[in-house]
């Protein structure tokens, strides 16, 4: 099996719809299956290869991220055959309230629609402020949160003014000056920032 997480974590890099699928052909050429980790999926509209997976190509899907309810945990593998998939599996019965909540999130359309136009205008203000302060490289991203560059333990330094970001150290290829931000509300997003300029 190959892993593919589209779009990337922690980068937020994507790759298009029919760049996942030349992935897929190469993976199946070579006699695996590619698992497409779409966690984050749900902001980039059009990317989604959900609806293309057969016995080489299987998409993993998760509620957590884009409906904001990581307590309840709930997700799924969309494949050709289950059964394969279910000797494998755990024992971890989606509960009542998960499934509840699932359902209604997945037929909620105004608010995905919403959510993404909402994310990517907060997204660009975000990246904007953030490349606009001295000492630190954000990268550009298509999910809700962005890679930036900046100087080793900063992010120590905002945890303990109560500001949390996520240290990418352990990711290989980056190293501890490099951490992942959320991307929140304009004024959640304005006090990262002031936090961040305070501390550099």
């Amino acid at each position: 099996m190959v892993f593919l997480c589209n779009p990337n974590n922690p980068t937020g890099d994507a790759l298009g719809y029919g760049e996942v699928l030349d992935v897929a052909a190469r993976v199946r050429d070579a006699g695996a299956v590619l698992v497409v980790d779409e966690a984050f999926t749900d902001f980039v509209p059009g990317i989604s290869v959900a609806e293309m997976v057969d016995e080489g190509l299987w998409v993993a899907r998760s509620f957590t991220k884009f409906f904001a309810i990581p307590g309840l945990r709930l997700g799924s593998l969309v494949c050709d055959d289950a059964r394969r998939v279910q000797a494998l599996q755990p024992s971890w019965p989606v509960n009542a309230v998960a499934a509840a909540a699932g359902i209604a999130a997945a037929a909620d359309r105004d608010f995905a629609e919403t959510s993404v136009a909402e994310v990517t205008r907060l997204r660009k203000e975000l990246f904007g402020a953030l490349d606009a302060v001295s000492g630190l490289q954000p990268f550009p991203g298509a999910a809700n949160f962005l890679l930036v560059r900046g100087p080793d333990g900063l992010p120590e330094r905002l945890a303990r003014r109560g500001v949390l970001v996520r240290g990418c150290g352990p990711f290989e290829g980056l190293g501890p000056e490099y951490f992942r931000v959320a991307v929140r509300g304009s004024e959640e997003n304005g006090r990262l920032v002031a936090a961040i300029q305070e501390e550099l």
